[in-house]
């Protein structure tokens, strides 16, 4: 079903403006962007777009999982992903649908740990259905969508520019891809 999200992308650029604002656009070559502060963004974008997507599509076992480590059925860990958005399917057991890896400024390092975690996470869900991953360095998003045959690797997304407060418009549709990935999660 097709939602409308132009009021969580306005609620996610003011939130991101305002951030900015008080903490400083964050620079990956300056010591003082450090991975806390990519999370914090991260969080700033998940968290409205999420709760906005369970109100709409009153599909309250949607969750958001942080700091998780996803083991596979050979009991291998990936390590832990900073966020993770799943689907409660029972009391024992949940569907893997989008991981969030956030890193200072290793796009390399970050892609390889995402594409190892939602191959594993396709492993364990055995239902056939594309797990999406996102990697995070910075203002900048790489969308990573692996469906069981190959993986497919977006070009950047930069969700945060310097001018993010004077591009508006331009935000809001070109910039805020993230937002429609989690308005395509099924009900």
């Amino acid at each position: 079903m097709n939602y409308d999200t132009s009021l969580v992308k306005e609620k996610v650029y003011t939130r991101l403006v305002d951030t900015i604002s008080v903490e400083d656009y964050p620079v990956p070559s300056l010591q003082e962007t450090n991975e806390g502060s990519v999370k914090d963004l991260v969080g700033d974008i998940l968290i409205p777009s999420l709760a906005s997507h369970i109100k709409i599509s009153n599909n309250n076992n949607i969750r958001l999982r942080r700091e998780m480590k996803i083991i596979s059925k050979d009991n291998e860990s990936g390590g832990y992903e900073e966020y993770i958005v799943v689907d409660l399917i029972n009391t024992t057991s949940e569907r893997i649908l989008i991981i969030v890896e956030a890193k200072q400024s290793s796009l390399g390092e970050g892609l390889k740990q995402c594409a190892l975690a939602i191959k594993v996470s396709y492993d364990i869900n055995n239902d056939n259905r594309p797990v999406y991953g996102f990697v995070v360095t910075s203002g900048s998003w790489r969308l990573l969508v692996y469906s069981g045959n190959s993986f497919k690797l977006s070009g950047p997304m930069e969700v945060l520019t310097e001018q993010l407060e004077s591009n508006k418009e331009n935000w809001l549709q070109s910039h805020s891809i993230v937002i429609d990935v989690i308005y395509s999660i099924p009900e």
